[in-house]
């Protein structure tokens, strides 16, 4: 099977700084990838490399077998991260998403019937049908998680990327954004690479884990990687790994008694 991502000896920079040292991964359909690492490990770097947002310095990305090039994005959804998303702009939920159809659209075409049924069915399928009058701006984080993932999906992507979408929630609604991207990853045999800090949330879920710090330390199944050299050799920090009932579990070290 050939894989849908492909990735062979990526160099890439960001902000005139490098990012990414000698990167090689295949996703094959259907995986869901696990993407850690620390803060500037180039996570992010990854995703918009993979989306052609930044161009390799060296190396090369194909997707579903050929290049980066606009016939191939319009097979991916992303979710960016919180931060980069303007909540001031005065938007209704169901018009922000109807905008993850405008790729498919083309120009000067205002949104069909069949437009506005698939926003509806996909805002219904993440919980959100509710929201869809309300302002972006008047969102719950995990509202808001919920109405970003709704507009990645609308295009009806192969491929879905997700840069820490869980970031600044609360416990409950962590797990309800993971469980979604689960029963999403499961209904409709996506492929997903999903940045998170917080492996023990979704390490049930995935098929491969990648860690990263400018270079690829590991990648494999989490029961194969997740190990404690690993980690304390990506994080620089003292970290544990402890076996739960079925899976490994990271454990950071206990900064009050240091």
């Amino acid at each position: 099977m050939e894989p849908v991502i492909q990735i062979k000896k990526l160099n890439a920079s960001y902000n005139s700084e490098v990012a990414l040292q000698d990167i090689n991964m295949e996703i094959y359909k259907g995986e869901f990838i696990g993407i850690l690492g620390p803060n500037g490990s180039g996570k992010t770097t990854l995703l918009k490399a993979v989306l052609g947002l930044i161009s390799p310095a060296q190396g090369e990305i194909r997707l579903f077998g050929g290049p980066v090039d606009s016939a191939a994005r319009k097979r991916m959804g992303y979710v960016p991260q919180k931060g980069s998303i303007d909540l001031t702009f005065p938007v209704r939920v169901f018009d922000a998403v109807m905008m993850g159809r405008y790729p498919l659209m083309g120009l000067f075409r205002y949104p069909s019937r069949s437009d506005r049924i698939v926003v509806e069915e996909v805002l219904k399928g993440v919980d959100a049908w509710h929201l869809k009058d309300k302002p972006i701006g008047e969102l719950s984080g995990g509202e808001a998680q919920r109405v970003w993932i709704a507009r990645a999906l609308v295009s009806d992507p192969e491929i879905l990327l997700l840069d820490e979408p869980t970031t600044g929630l609360d416990v409950m609604s962590q797990g309800q954004i993971i469980d979604l991207v689960h029963r999403i990853h499961e209904g409709k045999g996506l492929t997903v690479l999903y940045v998170t800090h917080e492996v023990n949330n979704v390490s049930c879920y995935l098929d491969k884990v990648a860690y990263l710090k400018k270079t690829l330390y590991a990648y494999g199944h989490p029961n194969d990687v997740i190990k404690v050299e690993t980690l304390r050799e990506v994080y620089a920090g003292e970290v544990e790994v402890i076996q739960g009932v079925d899976r490994p579990l990271v454990v950071v070290g206990d900064h009050c008694h240091v």
